[in-house]
């Protein structure tokens, strides 16, 4: 045997059996060739190793055995690429110093064979078996590939920088944040456009080398031509990978986030509908002004303003060209207040203007300006529509320090304004705080008069001119304030009951009381064919207020015709669309309907052909120089000569002397009320003369 592998390895001293003892004990697969006569090579010897590595038994490796046929051997075992070429490798082996290839065992080992050319011709193969590496190294390139995969799919950005702050990673995420997303860019040409260093700026100023050593959690903007996208950073600690440190950045977009918690600032501090601020924002204006006004070296000036039958606008043409009125009566408002005005709006019509370092003057005037510019005309969503403005003024610290004290009075001045006719000025005066201050004791007295009941009705006759007898009787309600100790007027008191929601209650007890007292004179024998009731538009407007009326009635079992309702000429006037489908409703039902207070100013011949009336009642201003003045008679004869067109019954209220009295009759037959006819008497005053007397008084 050691013969056979001298011969094989070409060996000729003593020693070259322990030669070859040794190479049979080596791991490393050792095969040698030389070039035969042909020069083709073959197989001079193989060590142990190199029989394991290729899993053949010793008949495959004998001396002598062609190269290119052993190859072509381990191709047909499928050991090497189908496309493998024995010639081509052996060709290269022997015009390179050095190659080197894989070949995958039956068993599925992998072994690498580095041929060598030797330098007396020939060459020597050495394998290894690299199984375990190049397992490794697959799974390796699996798992390398499997985070490019969650790199490229993951929504956060990924950067991997230098010290000095170069990219030499960018995700897809990344690019796409820094801008960088054109496809005709290399992966150096898109690394180089990120510039992290100028283009991460660190929200607070600090600079990016100082954020990148503390390695901390940041906030930061990335600075781009069209817009500046804001990200949270997150730094991993520094990496040194064959000598380079590195640093992972993860940026995370929260530019949506904060332009949602803008958003949620802004309408924190400001109207949704027309970008004014709202009373936080005033809170906040006002914090900051109120230690220099303390001090007295500011004077700043508040107007509370209210739009002018604005509800009107809402209800002729809806709430959606309501809002677009809002908006163009905020755009007004700046316009005409000038830049040191800050304007807010407080929900519904109500707007408030803040004048900083202005004089009193200088504030009504901007008032003035402001009346003037909502009182044009606009055209809104095709809809002309024209309202008003009235407005309050209340300077600090001349009328308070507090923002509450100037709001209060700015309120107050307001109010006075509005009382007033509206579509005006005025500047608050401490005499309104006090009649304020009476107003809402009185409004908290009508309150417990509603629920105590503590109302009282009295009847004024309503006397035929030429018959002289009584045709009707007109309920009046009366109201004794217990804290006052004397009788509050109805237009004292029903205005505030308006204000307050409340005059619906004190209409319904009146009329429940009036037809339970007029059925009462009726059985009596009182004379009187009609019952005139006062009653608001607020309380006609109720879908169940024909309903009530109509049971009141069968309660007592007097006809509708018995019933006239009255209602003032303003209301008529002011709201002939809601009040005309009420009022149909009552006709319908066979109720009455008079026109209350005709040409107390608001005298209009227009509406009443839209509104189902039956008859006028004329103011007692109108009445009040009957028979002395000779400019009064024409004008009550015009109204009458009216009435008796349109077929409409007249009554003059406040007939107060035999001079109007006779006055009235010369003009036609006006039916009359009055004290001259007869003063007010309650239910049991009248029935006690019905027991005595006739209640008719002869003229």
């Amino acid at each position: 045997m050691a013969k056979s592998r001298k011969a094989t390895f070409g060996l000729r001293s003593g020693d070259a059996a322990d030669v070859l003892d040794m190479l049979d004990t080596l791991d490393l697969g050792l095969l040698t060739f030389d070039l035969n006569g042909a020069g083709r090579e073959v197989l001079i010897g193989a060590n142990a190793a190199a029989r394991q590595c290729f899993e053949v038994g010793d008949d495959l490796f004998t001396p002598g055995a062609d190269r290119a046929s052993l190859t072509d051997f381990f191709v047909a075992r499928g050991d090497l690429d189908d496309d493998f070429s024995a010639d081509a490798h052996i060709d290269d082996v022997l015009n390179n110093a050095e190659t080197s290839t894989l070949a995958r065992m039956p068993s599925g080992r992998v072994v690498r064979c580095l041929s060598r050319r030797r330098a007396g011709g020939g060459s020597l193969v050495l394998c290894t078996d690299v199984s375990t590496q190049v397992r490794d190294r697959s799974r390796m390139r699996e798992l390398e590939a499997r985070c490019e995969a969650v790199l490229a799919s993951t929504p956060t950005g990924i950067v991997r920088v230098d010290p000095l702050g170069h990219a030499s990673y960018a995700n897809p995420a990344a690019l796409a944040l820094f801008d960088v997303e054109d496809v005709r860019l290399s992966e150096a040409e898109a690394l180089g456009a990120i510039d992290v260093v100028r283009r991460l700026v660190p929200a607070d100023g600090s600079s990016l080398a100082a954020r990148l050593f503390e390695g901390h959690r940041f906030e930061a903007e990335i600075a781009l031509p069209a817009m500046t996208r804001h990200v949270m950073i997150s730094i991993s600690p520094r990496v040194t990978v064959e000598g380079v440190s590195t640093q992972v950045l993860s940026l995370t977009d929260i530019t949506p986030l904060k332009e949602a918690r803008s958003r949620i600032e802004f309408l924190a501090r400001h109207d949704h509908l027309t970008g004014l601020g709202n009373r936080a924002q005033l809170n906040a204006a006002w914090d900051r002004i109120e230690p220099q006004i303390a001090q007295g070296g500011r004077c700043v000036h508040l107007l509370a303003l209210d739009l002018d039958h604005f509800k009107r606008v809402n209800d002729e043409h809806g709430h959606g060209v309501g809002d677009l009125l809002l908006k163009e009566v905020a755009d007004r408002l700046h316009r005409c207040v000038g830049a040191q005005c800050q304007v807010f709006r407080f929900g519904g019509d109500e707007f408030l203007v803040l004048l900083d370092g202005a004089s009193r003057r200088e504030a009504i005037e901007t008032a003035e300006r402001i009346v003037a510019c909502l009182g044009l005309p606009a055209d809104v969503a095709g809809h002309k529509v024209q309202i008003g403005c009235s407005v309050g003024i209340a300077s600090a610290p001349l009328d308070g320090v507090s923002r509450d004290q100037i709001h209060r009075a700015a309120d107050l001045a307001l109010y006075v304004v509005k009382r007033s006719g509206r579509n005006g000025v005025a500047c608050f005066d401490p005499v309104q705080e006090q009649a304020m201050l009476d107003r809402r004791l009185l409004q908290s007295d009508l309150a417990l008069a509603i629920a105590n009941e503590e109302f009282h009705l009295v009847f004024q006759r309503q006397v035929d001119p030429v018959a002289g007898r009584v045709t009707g009787l007109e309920a009046l309600v009366r109201w004794h304030n217990r804290r006052l100790d004397r009788l509050v007027p109805p237009d004292e008191f029903i205005p505030l009951a308006e204000q307050a929601g409340l005059v619906s209650l004190i209409d319904l007890w009146v009329a429940r009381r009036a037809v339970a007292d007029f059925a009462r004179l009726k059985e009596a024998g009182c004379e009187a064919v009609a019952l005139a009731v006062n009653l608001s538009a607020l309380t006609l407007a109720r879908e169940d207020a024909c309903t009530i009326l109509a049971a009141i009635l069968a309660e007592h079992s007097l006809m509708p015709s018995a019933l006239e309702i009255d209602i003032a000429e303003i209301v008529a006037v002011t709201e002939t669309g809601s009040l005309a489908i009420s009022l149909r409703r009552l006709r319908e039902m066979g109720v009455r309907v008079a026109i209350d207070d005709f040409g107390s100013g608001q005298t209009s011949f227009g509406y009443l052909q839209s509104l189902c009336v039956e008859r006028i009642k004329l103011d007692p201003s109108l009445i009040r120089h009957l028979g002395r003045d000779d400019g009064s008679a024409p004008v009550v004869a015009a109204i009458w000569e009216f009435c008796r067109r349109l077929d409409l019954a007249l009554t003059a209220e406040g007939v107060e002397t035999a001079e109007q009295w006779s006055a009235l009759r010369a003009i036609g037959p006006i039916q009359g009320q009055g004290f001259f006819l007869g003063k007010p008497e309650t239910a049991d005053q009248i029935l006690s003369r019905l027991a005595g007397t006739d209640i008719q008084r002869q003229a």
